[in-house]
């Protein structure tokens, strides 16, 4: 009689396997997680201070702030207006702002940006003060939605280019990416009156 062995896994080998690559797969997926997150904060981190540049430099090169007669152009000329003290207040006890300084309004922020990026990139007459490429941008419509994702600025530009896009500069709500999951969000831009200058920040 012919003693014949069986090869192959058992099913409590199967199931090892299967727990093991499980297990695996999640530390490889968190640690993925973790370094997109780090790479999303870095690159946030490098675009705020660009924008702060950028803005410092057109108000050295102009004389004014962008959009010229805009928001920060008017605290800048006749100071901080009672209502934006009050707001500014207002966050400052509630423990979102360190400090008391107004913030510019979403279409405020809208306008500012898209100056400085349209004199940065409209052509051969240009005096460029920052490079926008990197920016994400969104559509100003779905800009303010809290899962909304962008693009980069230069792959918008591409497609404009490309595809015949109706998204214009004065369309665009220009930003960065949340660390988490990737969604657009703007800059905070705020205004400090005692020493006519601006700082950038990220959304809480």
């Amino acid at each position: 009689m012919i003693n014949r062995s069986k090869s192959g896994f058992t099913i409590v080998e199967m199931l090892m396997v299967v727990a093991v690559l499980a297990v695996l797969t999640g530390i490889v997926g968190t640690a993925a997680s973790s370094a997109i997150r780090q790479a999303r904060n870095r690159r946030t981190t490098a675009l705020r201070q660009l924008v702060e540049v950028g803005i410092a430099t057109y108000y050295a090169q102009k004389g004014w702030w962008p959009p010229k007669g805009g928001k920060l152009d008017k605290w800048s000329q006749n100071g901080v207006d009672q209502g934006d003290k009050n707001r500014a207040e207002a966050e400052s006890r509630s423990g979102r702002q360190k400090k008391a300084l107004p913030r510019l309004e979403d279409n405020d922020y809208d306008r500012l940006m898209s100056e400085i990026v349209s004199v940065s990139v409209k052509g051969s007459g240009a005096v460029p003060v920052m490079d926008p490429m990197g920016l994400i941008v969104a559509p100003s419509s779905a800009a303010s939605r809290k899962t909304t994702y962008g693009q980069e600025f230069r792959d918008a530009i591409k497609k404009k280019r490309k595809h015949g896009s109706t998204l214009t500069l004065s369309e665009m709500a220009f930003g960065y990416q949340e660390s988490s999951r990737g969604y657009f969000r703007r800059f905070h831009i705020f205004y400090n009156e005692e020493s006519d200058s601006v700082s950038v920040d990220t959304q809480p």
